[in-house]
Formats: structure tokens, C-alpha cells, sequence
């Protein structure tokens, strides 16, 4: 739990100085879901299905796949 609710604070904190710093500013968040960490890897071939069938991209991000 504590991770989706950092995960929901740093989305609306990106909502909040969007909408507070006008136009001109930009700002972005990367918050990716399901990560293959060793932690992630711990989940059942069910449930990483489940958060790839949720994802956006389709794609569940595993550590070794990164730049």
C-alpha cells in the first residue's frame, strides 16, 4: 500500500505545479507501474498478467530492460 499511495502523490504533486505554474511551465512524471525487481518478481504469472493487461503500453518493465 505504501508504494501506490507515493505513487498517487507524486501524480497529483506533477497536477498541482501544473496547474499552479501556468502555460509556459512543463512539468512530467514517470511513474511507472509493475517493476520485475526482485520484489516484483515475487508475484504470481496471474498477477503480472493482470498488471500488463492494465498497463498503458502492455508491457510490464523488468530491471534489465532500462537505460
Amino acid at each position: 500500500m505504501t508504494y501506490s499511495v507515493f505513487k498517487a502523490a507524486g501524480l497529483h504533486l506533477m497536477k498541482a505545479l501544473a496547474s499552479s505554474q501556468g502555460s509556459k511551465v512543463r512539468t512530467n512524471a514517470v511513474l511507472p507501474g509493475l517493476l520485475l525487481t526482485e520484489w516484483g518478481e515475487r508475484f504470481s504469472k496471474e498477477t503480472v498478467q493482470a498488471y500488463t493487461d492494465k498497463a498503458v503500453l502492455k508491457h510490464v518493465v523488468a530491471t534489465n530492460n532500462h537505460s
